[in-house]
């Protein structure tokens, strides 16, 4: 399979996740409320909410979970897990350089990461296509702007030539 069929799976696989996690939120946050209670909480129940969080379609939930996320690694706690949990948060919103940042602290961490280095894959093709849209754009603006121009110079000198 080609790196665009791949990623094109992945993001099929983050719909899906999106549309259970909706499901789940609910009994996740009682969870951790319940857990947060206790003298020594469970983490693994902390990351597990934040997990589905971040899987949501609301931004608010993405945002909520992150910062979750961001807790669980300055507790050091599952950081590679934490990590790319986020990068798959900030790929899911399209942005690009912050998930490639997050993958790649990831990926120094545990260069074997699979998960990670698919995922870094995914992040360079889509910053590709979304490079080459842009060049796109900004030559189709500048062919644009040209033509104006000399359609501008040729209307001003048939006038003056009358």
């Amino acid at each position: 399979m080609t790196v665009k069929e791949d990623r094109d799976i992945f993001e099929q696989k983050l719909q899906v996740e999106a549309k259970a996690s909706k499901e789940q939120i609910p009994d996740k946050e009682a969870a951790w409320e319940a857990e947060r209670k206790k003298a020594k909480p469970d983490l693994n129940v902390k990351f597990i909410y934040a997990y589905v969080l971040t899987m949501s379609n609301s931004e608010r939930h993405k945002s909520m979970g992150m910062r979750l996320l961001n807790e669980l690694i300055a507790a050091r706690f599952n950081v590679e897990e934490c990590l790319y949990a986020v990068a798959v948060c900030l790929y899911s919103q399209t942005e690009w350089r912050e998930c490639r940042e997050v993958v790649d602290r990831l990926l120094r961490l545990n260069p074997d990461h699979r998960y990670g280095n698919e995922l870094h894959l995914f992040v360079k093709d889509a910053q590709a296509k979304q490079d080459l849209a842009i060049g796109v754009g900004v030559g189709v603006g500048v062919i644009g702007a040209t033509a104006a121009i000399l359609l501008g110079a040729m209307l001003g000198s048939g006038r003056r030539g009358r």
